[in-house]
Parts: structure tokens; C-alpha cells; sequence
């Protein structure tokens, strides 16, 4: 009877997609990032906010990162705000310091704010600035209620190369700009 609930149990199991962090995000590594949210009225672009997001991970165990992230404003009085964080593998996406994705289950590794299923649309290039990368693009799209997450990654390390929530109220993107140690 044991030997039959482990086959069962494998046979169940083998079709379910284990996400983990890549192995290349360490304690000390350094992500910076560009961003620009802005509200929407009436269906034009209103009062866009640049901002330069510094993340750097603390530590890394099994699959669970945490870190500390920095969002400076540039043209706020006081600059921005700081945070600490813990990031689970397979969890939401909560904020912006989530700076990879497992390549191998990229579906399996983040959800949505709100745990939304993102799907894969496509691969190519992808390009920022002067550089260029191989690229894999996830969405979400809900028609009802004009929500939309677009999340671009390497394909290759899982690194997120830039991040798009689009509301009717409200856009917001994210593009990297570099990570020390380089990949």
C-alpha cells in the first residue's frame, strides 16, 4: 500500500513546476533600476514621477532572498524612502526589489500583485539603452478590467530586465540599468 501512494504521490508530483533562485543572486549583489509612474486622466498621461531603484540582497537561503531597497526621487524634497524586504520564490510580486525569476519555471517563480498568473506571449530580442539581450516576455491581462502586467526577463539567468503594470488609473514601468557583480 506505501509503495503504491509513492508512485501515486511522484506521478502527481512530477507534473508540478518547483521554482528556485538562480544561483547567481548572492549576498552583496547590487541591482539598480529605472523607473516612471504616472496617473492617468482621461486617457492622457498626467504628472510622471522618474525614480532610480537601488536594490542590494542581504542574504540568500533556499528560496527565500531578503535585502534592502532605495527609492530615490529625484525631484522630491526629501528624495525617497527605503525599505527592507523578504522575497519568497513563487510569491507576488509586491514591490519592486524582485530582480529575477527562476528561467527554468519562470511561470511557477512570481504572480501578480494580487496572484495573478502571468503566461508566456514570446521570446527575441530585447534591448534598453545600449544594450541588447535574449528576452522572454510573461503577461497578464485581465479585458474586464483593462489591467495589464508585462514582465520581460533573460532569457537565459532569469534576470528581470523591465517591468510594466498598466491601470486605467495608473502606469507604472520599471527597466534595468545595471547589477554589480556583472552576469
Amino acid at each position: 500500500m506505501k509503495v503504491a501512494l509513492l508512485i501515486i504521490t511522484s506521478i502527481l508530483l512530477a507534473g508540478i513546476a518547483m521554482a528556485s533562485v538562480p544561483s547567481w543572486v548572492q549576498p552583496g549583489m547590487v541591482t539598480v533600476y529605472d523607473g516612471l509612474s504616472s496617473s492617468i486622466q482621461n486617457g492622457q498621461t498626467q504628472n510622471g514621477v522618474n525614480t532610480v531603484i537601488t536594490t542590494q540582497v542581504d542574504a540568500v537561503s533556499n528560496n527565500e532572498v531578503s535585502g534592502n531597497t532605495k527609492i530615490d526621487i529625484p525631484t522630491a524634497p526629501l528624495g525617497g524612502w527605503s525599505y527592507s524586504w523578504i522575497a519568497h520564490e513563487g510569491d507576488s510580486w509586491k514591490d519592486v526589489h524582485r530582480f529575477w525569476i527562476d528561467p527554468i519555471y519562470p511561470t511557477a517563480s512570481v504572480k501578480g500583485p494580487n496572484g495573478e498568473i502571468f503566461k508566456i506571449i514570446g521570446s527575441g530580442p530585447y534591448s534598453y539603452g545600449d544594450r541588447n539581450w535574449d528576452a522572454t516576455l510573461m503577461a497578464y491581462t485581465n479585458q474586464d478590467t483593462g489591467v495589464e502586467y508585462h514582465l520581460t526577463f533573460e532569457t537565459k539567468t532569469g534576470l528581470i530586465l523591465a517591468y510594466i503594470e498598466k491601470y486605467p488609473s495608473q502606469n507604472t514601468f520599471i527597466y534595468f540599468r545595471s547589477i554589480s557583480p556583472e552576469l
